[in-house]
């Protein structure tokens, strides 16, 4: 048993910590997105290389269009063609345009004009890593500005949200709870054991013949009465 603790001390000592650590980052995450409207964003290619590494967690918060200033960080929507969603691209500002203003000229009127209004920005973003700039620019009202990244634990967050990752963390969840439990249920079946032991052995006021017997000794035997008078050798009595 005490070899089996020997082993599982320091493996728990890791478990207990690396736990810590990312429960910590989790709370974190999860307090400041709901006290301060920050956003946790997974960083997939190295378009921002080597800023911001593939595989890093990205902390960005909410701001109005207006607030965006060229050499930002942001996080915006990319669309399709069909104006659909077509996920999240994470560049840096390179220009901040107003939105056009819709000219009263008859030869403009089949000019495709911006619909935003005045808070609408039209944002030309650029990846650090890349040469040019994103072909379309991005119109928005609001954008997700960087704050800062932590690397790996994008990808750290990517694989416990697939079914081999969620796996693994419940395994770890259930052998971190085993070490964490099986040393004190030792501990209690030990000190139970050693006081029924203390229990069952006598203490040294209690001995009694049959203790001594059972021992090897032998219960002494009470001393004799000496008498103080002489004895006569020739056994006379007096006067003869």
């Amino acid at each position: 048993m005490r070899a089996v603790s020997q082993v599982i001390r320091p493996l728990r000592s890791v478990l207990l910590t690396a736990g810590a650590v990312l429960g910590a980052v989790c709370a974190l995450a999860v307090a400041a997105s709901l006290v301060f409207g920050v956003s946790a964003l997974n960083v997939i290619s190295g378009s921002m290389a080597p800023g911001i590494p593939t595989g890093s967690m990205v902390f960005a918060k909410n701001v109005p269009a207006p607030e965006i200033r060229r050499g930002d960080v942001v996080t915006v929507e990319r669309r399709s063609s069909g104006n659909d969603i077509d996920g999240l691209v994470t560049h840096r500002v390179v220009e901040v345009l107003l939105p056009e203003e819709r000219s009263d000229d008859a030869a403009d009127e089949n000019r495709p004009q911006d619909t935003l209004g005045e808070n609408g920005r039209r944002l030309v973003l650029k990846g650090d890593a890349n040469a040019l700039p994103d072909s379309d620019p991005y119109v928005v009202e609001e954008a997700s500005r960087y704050l800062l990244h932590v690397p790996f634990l994008g990808n750290v967050s990517l694989f416990l949200q697939t079914p081999f990752g969620l796996s693994i963390l419940l395994v770890c969840a259930a052998l971190l709870a085993f070490m964490f439990f099986l040393p004190a249920e030792a501990r209690a079946r030990s000190t139970g054991a050693r006081g029924a032991s203390e229990q069952s052995a006598p203490t040294g006021g209690d001995y009694g013949a049959d203790d001594e017997a059972h021992r090897g000794h032998a219960p002494a035997a009470p001393p004799q009465k000496i008498s103080s008078q002489p004895t006569d050798p020739d056994n006379r009595t007096p006067g003869s």
